[in-house]
């Protein structure tokens, strides 16, 4: 199995073509939020029918800087992640996610309390093999902002310590780009890939899942 993850898009999607082969090849495109900036439904449609050209097997997540038609797109589309769980039998896998950050100190249109988010992750019974989201879970690798101090979600970071689900995606701390093992998660934040980072997921015979962190620039 392959899955490419790509987050922070914020509408600078002319890097899409140069994945253009392992785009093709992937069997799932998984977005972990912010695909427009400060955007509109008519924004994201724009990105995601140019993924489309090369692979319609997509999920996403909207990101803080996304606005509510965002995530109503996606859900029109039915590749929304957002509080819902899509099994994909060819894989035996489940997806979740959740979209939207936690309050951040510059307002942004799509954001959500700790306590909200802890109630709903709070009522996932079981885990789901991969959660994506785009805030990042606590004092991980994908959380640590240039002053080197941590600012993902307790909540979060509680969740995969309880659940374990095998694979945690997310993104919105672009510096903070990065791969690591939680217990049995696999925590990764691919970068912002509007300056064309993103990472390259596979799973082995055994199901446990790998990451490649990468970068594409313009040609």
């Amino acid at each position: 199995m392959k899955i490419i993850v790509v987050s922070d898009i914020h509408d600078k999607y002319s890097l899409i073509k140069n994945i253009e082969k392992e785009l093709t090849a992937a069997d799932l495109i998984i977005i972990s939020g912010d695909i427009t900036h400060f955007g509109s439904d008519e924004d994201a449609k724009k990105i995601i029918t140019e993924i489309e050209k090369y692979n319609k097997n997509i999920f996403a997540v909207s990101g803080n800087c996304d606005k509510g038609r965002v995530e109503e797109y996606l859900k029109d589309k039915n590749i929304s992640l957002h509080r819902e769980i899509k099994n994909i039998p060819a894989f035996n896998l489940n997806i979740s996610g959740l979209g939207g950050s936690i309050t951040t100190p510059i307002p942004t249109p799509n954001t959500y309390s700790e306590d909200e988010c802890k109630k709903y992750l709070g009522s996932i019974e079981i885990a789901p093999d991969i959660f994506v989201s785009h805030q990042p879970p606590l004092n991980t690798i994908a959380d640590k902002v240039p002053n080197g101090k941590h600012v993902g979600s307790f909540s979060i970071r509680d969740f995969i310590d309880k659940k374990q689900p095998a694979l945690y995606l997310c993104g919105h701390i672009h510096e903070s780009i990065g791969k690591e093992y939680y217990g049995k998660t696999l925590v990764v934040n691919p970068g912002p890939f509007k300056d064309g980072f993103y990472a390259v997921i596979t799973r082995n015979d055994k199901g446990e899942f790998l990451a490649e962190l990468k970068q594409t620039r313009p040609s």
